[in-house]
């Protein structure tokens, strides 16, 4: 009976190192990475723009 009870304990620990080893490999596809950040704009973009709402603002101001 004290074989049996060793065999066993024995089996059961192989089993749980066994496990806890694959635990870290097992693969899951419940997370996606995120998406990647947007292009930034360049800073001639911004001057551009910067630019052409100011013409425009300049445009509708009503002379006094």
């Amino acid at each position: 009976m004290k074989t049996l009870r060793q065999t066993c304990t024995a089996i059961v620990m192989t089993l749980v190192l066994a496990v806890s080893v694959f635990a870290g490999q097992i693969s899951s596809p419940g997370v996606v990475s995120p998406p990647p950040p947007p292009p930034q704009q360049s800073t001639t973009e911004v001057d551009l723009t910067t630019m052409i709402l100011e013409i425009l603002d300049l445009m509708l101001i009503p002379m006094s």
